[in-house]
């Protein structure tokens, strides 16, 4: 350009804008952002902000862009009419307590927390929020992987089964029951008779042993021992 301290030339024809090591092209009044390739530390394009919280625009709502970012083996795409981020060959990585949110306040997040104890955590910012996996008509088969056992929900068969493992509950009863039948174990000194219906039966357990009880009328209640 006619300086020999000048880093920004054009070659003939003036088709090609050649900006050196070192030198910046420069936007806004005040050097808002700055464009250059870096050679500090590290050989790399540079695009810096005076300003912290600068925002950087890729198109407008209504005049877009398909946006592919390269990997050695691999591509993330944002296509833009389809409002679809696709990865092939790529992960998405999150590191330790770092979140996905899910809904428009955060409703449900997940994360690997590494507080009190390693996990995977599932948070929901809001009681009694609902978790669905599959839907009735398009549904999973679940495996719960212990250490030696297996638990397994089995979608097409209806059925929960498992499989070298015991089932321990923290809870006063166990309940069966359907529209006019029941039973009920559970834990406790005297036998509560809240109607169950005609034909459902409790086993309870006292200081001399289990106790299993029948009801046979909706109200009235036969006990037997069982030592």
């Amino acid at each position: 350009m006619g300086y020999s301290n000048v880093k920004i030339s054009t070659e003939q024809g003036g088709s090609v804008l050649n900006v050196e090591d070192g030198a910046l092209v420069k936007f806004g009044d005040s050097d808002d952002v700055k464009l250059g390739w870096s050679t500090t530390s590290t050989d790399r394009l540079l695009i810096s902000a005076t300003t912290n919280n600068t925002r950087f625009d890729i198109g407008t709502a209504a005049l877009s862009f398909d946006i592919y970012l390269y990997g050695s083996a691999s591509t993330a795409v944002w296509d833009a009419s389809a409002n679809t981020l696709d990865f092939n060959g790529a992960d998405f990585n999150l590191q330790d307590d770092d979140m996905l949110a899910l809904g428009d306040s955060n409703d449900a997040t997940i994360a690997w927390a590494t507080t009190s104890t390693d996990r995977l955590k599932i948070a929901a910012a809001a009681n009694n929020t609902r978790f669905d996996i599959g839907t009735a008509a398009l549904s999973f088969d679940l495996y719960l992987y212990g250490s030696a056992g297996t638990v397994i929900w089995d979608a097409s068969g209806n059925s929960l089964t498992m499989s070298a493992g015991s089932l321990a509950l923290d809870a006063s009863s166990l309940d069966l029951n359907n529209s006019t039948n029941s039973v009920q174990f559970y834990l406790a000194p005297t036998l509560s008779t809240a109607n169950v219906g005609p034909g459902g039966f409790r086993m309870y357990t006292n200081s001399t042993g289990a106790i299993l009880a029948v009801n046979t009328t909706g109200t009235t209640w036969n006990t037997m021992a069982l030592h």
